[in-house]
């Protein structure tokens, strides 16, 4: 069975909300906080691209 990165992180957050997504030094973010960080990005980018899917964007994540 295969599932996309969108199903995985899905059936993660319901598994294991609370548990460590992201570790960088001392910070981290739980899956739950990392699906919640996704779900406002996917919608900001529907919104700025009205909404044209398949429409080819950059993503610039800085560090700080």
């Amino acid at each position: 069975m295969q599932i996309n990165i969108i199903e995985y992180l899905e059936k993660t957050v319901e598994a294991m909300p609370e548990r460590k997504a992201v570790i960088e030094g001392d910070d981290s973010i739980s899956f739950r906080e990392l699906a919640s960080r996704s779900k406002a990005l996917a919608e900001n980018i529907v919104t700025l691209t009205d909404g044209a899917y398949n429409t080819p964007i950059a993503v610039f994540i800085s560090k700080s």
